[in-house]
């Protein structure tokens, strides 16, 4: 789990002053509606989980797109009669092989998925669990300093 400690100090670390804002603006409008930061923090915690989601997507996505392009780029040096159909030949890859268990990955913040090289293997699933504690701990320090 040392990956938690490496690619998650700077999103925890905003946890601490989050609330602080949210209230700051509340408080502009009125003590009345000091209560919306608890709905307020919620829809952070969705918005946290939907940018995890698509920045590791977008990992795997390129990930795919780069290995799948050299695949076929070599493969049509070695076999020239191959070239016309090199991007038929690329879509059959994405959609039958490396897309699929990309996606099966979909939870994570975006400094984790670009460190996936960083990690020991397996990597995707050491990623994967420091990508989901760290989405635990956000999501629990956020709302705990949001509710006291």
């Amino acid at each position: 789990m040392g990956g938690l400690a490496i690619f998650s100090s700077d999103a925890l670390s905003s946890v601490a002053y989050a609330t602080e804002e949210i209230l700051r603006v509340l408080v502009l409008a009125g003590a009345a509606v000091l209560s919306l930061s608890i709905p307020i923090s919620l829809a952070i915690v969705v918005l946290v989980a939907i940018v995890a989601a698509a920045a590791l997507l977008i990992d795997y996505v390129l990930t795919v797109a780069v290995s799948v392009a050299a695949g076929i780029a070599a493969m049509t040096s070695a076999l020239p009669w191959l070239l016309p159909y090199r991007v038929a030949l690329g879509g059959a890859a994405v959609a039958g092989v490396a897309f699929s268990s990309g996606c099966t990955a979909l939870t994570g913040i975006e400094a984790v998925s670009d460190g996936v090289p960083a990690f020991k293997p397996p990597e995707a699933r050491n990623a994967r669990a420091v990508l989901a504690w760290m989405a635990l701990i956000l999501g629990t320090l956020f709302l705990g300093i949001t509710l006291r």
